[in-house]
C-alpha cells in the first residue's frame, strides 16, 4: 500500500479543482507519520491506492474515525472528500461519476440512517448497472463500548440487509486487515461487468482502535483481475455467420460504454450489415440518432413508428444489452412470436435475483452471446471480415476547441438569432466547480432561443426548443475553462489523465424530426467531473 503523506509534500499529479479550491480543502500544518496507526488510517490508505479520486459524503459520527483519517492521514486528498447535504445526493453523485468515467467512486454513509436515506440512490445505480463503493458504519459492535443512547439506535445487526437485494455483494469486516480485503474485494466486483453498487459497513471500534502491528504491504493491483465475461469464438462465428445472412437486421442500442473505440465500432458495426438502429431514451445515448441507418426517433416505452416498421420487417434482432428486450418485441409485435433470428449479446442476468424484477421480461433468443457489447462487437466485426477503424469525422470525434476566450464572443450575436444557437452554440464547459449542472428545458415554444448563467457554484442551463432539441449554451462564464464541441448526440471531453471519451449531455440523446418532449418545464440532472 502507498505512504500516505508522503504523497502530501509534493503534489499529486492527478488533475484536481482550481488552485484555489485546492488550498481551501486542504488541511494546514498537517503533522503526524506517514505509517497508518487505527484502524481507519488503513481503510482510508486503502481508497487511495485503488485510485478513488473522491468520496461523497454526509459527515455522521459513526464514522468520524474514517473521516478524520482522510483529512488528517490522507491530507484530504485521493479521495477527496465532496460534502453533500444528503445520502442520497452523495450516492447520485458517485452514481454519475461512474456513468462519466466508467470507474467507481466511493460515498460514506452513517449507520443505519444514513444507509436509509440512500437507499434510493443505491437502488438507482443497481438499476443502471454502474459501480458505487458505498462505506457505511455501525457500532460500536461490542455493546460494553456503545455510548448511552444514540450508539445504540445507530447500531443494526445485518445492516447490510437494508440493501443486499440490490447490491451485488456487501461486507461488515471485524479487523483493519478483513476491512482492507473487503475494500479491495469490493472495487473488484464493482467494477466487473456487470457493474453494480456494493456496500461495506465499518466498525465504528475497528476505525478508532490503535493499530496492534503494522499490516504488511501488499500490491492493490494483483488482487483486481480482469474477470469480465466473455463469449467463445465459436459463438462469436454463429452470430457472425447469422448476420452475415440477414437481410433486414435490426440492432437494439442498448447498455454500451462510453469509449469512442466502442462508438466507432458500434456504427462500423450498423453500416457493414446495413442494419436499421433502435435506440432507448431510457439510457445514455449508444448510437449516433442523426445517422441514416437510425430508425426514427429515440423512445422509451412506447416506440415510433419507424421502429415498429424496422422491428416488423426484421429477419434478425441483435440485441446489444438492450434493457427490455422481452418488452420491446411486444411493443412491436403484440402477442405475435417474433419470426426473426434473435441474437443477444448480455452478460446482465448474472446479476438477476428474485426480489427486483428489474430483470424484466423473459425474451425468446436463439443465440446468446455472454458478455458486453464492447467486447463483442469488435469481434464480431473481425469476423464479417470488416474492420472497426472509420473516419470518425462524420459522427464521432471532433477536434479540441482552442482553449481561449471564443466562447465570450458568443453572447452579444446569440441573445436574439436561433440559427447563430443552432450552429454557433456547440460547446460546453468541461470544468465545473461543482459536479452536478441543471438543465431546465422547456419546448413549448416554436423557436429556439438559448440562455446560460453561471449560478454559484451550478452551471444552470435554460434552453427552449420545438421540433428539435439543440445544444445550446451561450453567455458563458469565464471562469468556466476550456471547451470542447459537441457532435450530434455526443460531448467529447478530457478525461482525468488527458484521455478523450464520448459523453451524452442529458438522458435524452439528441435527434432530429421528433420533439422530445410535449411541453411544460423539466428538471434534469447531469452528472459533471472535477477537472482543471
Amino acid at each position: 500500500m502507498t505512504s500516505a503523506k508522503a504523497k502530501l509534500a509534493p503534489a499529486a499529479e492527478t488533475p484536481a479543482a482550481h488552485p484555489s479550491l485546492r488550498a481551501l480543502e486542504r488541511p494546514a500544518n498537517l503533522t503526524g507519520t506517514n505509517a497508518p496507526a487505527f484502524g481507519s488510517d488503513v481503510v482510508a490508505d486503502t481508497l487511495r491506492a485503488l485510485d478513488i479520486p473522491y468520496i461523497a459524503l454526509n459527515p455522521g459520527a459513526s464514522y468520524r474515525g474514517l473521516h478524520d483519517s482522510i483529512v488528517n492521514f490522507l491530507g484530504n486528498e485521493t479521495p477527496q472528500m465532496l460534502l453533500c447535504l444528503h445520502e442520497e445526493s452523495a450516492v447520485a453523485i458517485a452514481h454519475g461519476y461512474a456513468k462519466v468515467t466508467g470507474k467507481a467512486m466511493a460515498a460514506a454513509v452513517h449507520s443505519n440512517v444514513g444507509l436509509f436515506h440512500a437507499t434510493m440512490a443505491i437502488f438507482n445505480a443497481w438499476c443502471d448497472r454502474q459501480g458505487v463503493i458505498v462505506l457505511g458504519a455501525t457500532g460500536p459492535v461490542d455493546a460494553v463500548k456503545r455510548r448511552p443512547w444514540i450508539d445504540w439506535i445507530h447500531t443494526a445487526r445485518d445492516q447490510g440487509a437494508i440493501v443486499r437485494n440490490y447490491t451485488k455483494w456487501d461486507d461488515q469486516p471485524a479487523s483493519p486487515a478483513a476491512a482492507r480485503e473487503a475494500l479491495l474485494r469490493a472495487a473488484w466486483i464493482a467494477g466487473t461487468a456487470p457493474c453494480g453498487p456494493v456496500y461495506i459497513n465499518l466498525d465504528a471500534e475497528m476505525q478508532e482502535a490503535k493499530l496492534a502491528e503494522p499490516l504488511a504491504p501488499i500490491d492493490a493491483a494483483r488482487f483486481m483481475p480482469h474477470a469480465d465475461p466473455t463469449a467463445s469464438a465459436d459463438l462469436v462465428a454463429d452470430a457472425a455467420a447469422i448476420l452475415k445472412g440477414a437481410k433486414h437486421p435490426v440492432v437494439l442500442m442498448g447498455r454500451v460504454s462510453r469509449s469512442l473505440d466502442a462508438w466507432n465500432a458500434r456504427v462500423a458495426l450498423a453500416e457493414a450489415l446495413d442494419a436499421k438502429v433502435i435506440s432507448d431514451l431510457k439510457i445514455a445515448c449508444g448510437f449516433p440518432t442523426d445517422h441514416p441507418l437510425h430508425a426514427g426517433a429515440p423512445a422509451s416505452n412506447a416506440l415510433v413508428p419507424e421502429a415498429i416498421a424496422a422491428i416488423k420487417a426484421a429477419d434478425v434482432i441483435l440485441a446489444l444489452d438492450w434493457v427490455d428486450l422481452g418488452g420491446v418485441l411486444r411493443n412491436a409485435l403484440g402477442s405475435e412470436a417474433p419470426k426473426a433470428k434473435i441474437v443477444c449479446i448480455s452478460a446482465d442476468f448474472h446479476l438477476h435475483n428474485g426480489w427486483s424484477m428489474d430483470y424484466e421480461m423473459l425474451p425468446p433468443v436463439d443465440l446468446m452471446l455472454p458478455t458486453t457489447p464492447d467486447a463483442a462487437v469488435p469481434q464480431l466485426i473481425a469476423a464479417l471480415g470488416g474492420s472497426s477503424q472509420r473516419r470518425a469525422e462524420a459522427f464521432c470525434a471532433i477536434p479540441h476547441a482552442p482553449d481561449d476566450d471564443r466562447h465570450l464572443q458568443t453572447e452579444s450575436r446569440v441573445r436574439n438569432d436561433p440559427a447563430e444557437v443552432a450552429a454557433a452554440l456547440h460547446v460546453l464547459p468541461i470544468e465545473c466547480r461543482d459536479y452536478v449542472a441543471r438543465f431546465n428545458a422547456d419546448c413549448s415554444s416554436r423557436h429556439i432561443r438559448g440562455r446560460a448563467v453561471h449560478n454559484g457554484s451550478l452551471l444552470q442551463l435554460h434552453t427552449q426548443c420545438c421540433g428539435q432539441l439543440w445544444p445550446q449554451v451561450a453567455d458563458l462564464h469565464p471562469k468556466i475553462g476550456p471547451l470542447e464541441r459537441l457532435a450530434g448526440p455526443q460531448l467529447i471531453e478530457r478525461g482525468l489523465h488527458g484521455e478523450r471519451a464520448p459523453r451524452c449531455v442529458s438522458p435524452f440523446p439528441l435527434w432530429r424530426g421528433r420533439r422530445l418532449w410535449r411541453g411544460g418545464r423539466r428538471w434534469l440532472l447531469l452528472d459533471w467531473r472535477l477537472l482543471r
